[in-house]
């Protein structure tokens, strides 16, 4: 199930490039749905084997003269299947993939203000707060413009992904948030970084934007 998930979220970042750099590739898209769907299958697949096996393992001692573990097993598994299929378009990974297709509407500009405001957490409502401030794109740790940005899950402050791994290597155990003036006294670990996934296609818009 690990290696599952693993597959469908590099086939959202494989579908975010497509949409960005391919056009929307329609045949690219369709293969994309496809490899989704099968990852979707396969984790449902193994977690009813692992609910079959953990039910086996149940009825260990508990078995009717004649049954035997296999037979058990497959009975289980007839039980349980569905009859109707998995619908993958439910997934909540599949949902994922195509609010990836979806975002990409509009130009350059339209993305970027999107995402702007997004990043600035403002509302429609709010749209001349949004143009007269800008998203910080730099590092506060390296003072350069960030290439892979990384989200601290304990004081929400962002850096470059290579950068801040290069100051809890230097650091260690004393490897402190970088932001002057954080709250945040524990000392910053990898488990603690989460992709920004906002913030990068922002920046590649805004790249891409500054070489057209």
């Amino acid at each position: 199930m690990k290696y599952a998930k693993v597959g469908m979220d590099y086939t959202i970042d494989v579908v975010s490039n497509i949409a960005e750099y391919c056009d929307g590739d329609e045949k690219m898209m369709q293969e994309m749905k496809t490899m989704m769907a099968d990852f979707v299958r396969m984790e449902a697949e193994t977690q009813q084997y692992v609910a079959a096996l953990n039910h086996v393992k149940s009825m260990n001692d508990q078995l009717d003269e004649g049954s035997t573990l296999k037979s058990v097993f497959d009975g289980y598994m007839t039980k349980h299947k569905s009859k109707k299929g998995i619908d993958v378009t439910r997934h909540d990974k599949y949902r994922a993939m195509m609010e990836e297709f979806q975002n990409q509407d509009g130009d350059i500009e339209t993305q970027l203000e999107s995402l702007k405001s997004q990043l600035l957490g403002q509302t429609e409502d709010e749209d001349v707060a949004v143009t007269q401030a800008e998203v910080n794109i730099k590092c506060p740790y390296t003072g350069q413009n960030m290439v892979d940005p990384v989200r601290n899950e304990i004081c929400g402050h962002i850096y470059d992904h290579k950068g801040i791994l290069g100051h809890i290597k230097a650091k260690k155990n004393r490897a402190k948030c970088p932001v002057g003036g954080c709250v945040n006294a524990e000392p910053i670990t990898e488990e603690n970084l989460t992709e920004y996934k906002e913030m990068k296609r922002y920046i590649m818009l805004l790249n891409k934007k500054r070489q057209s």
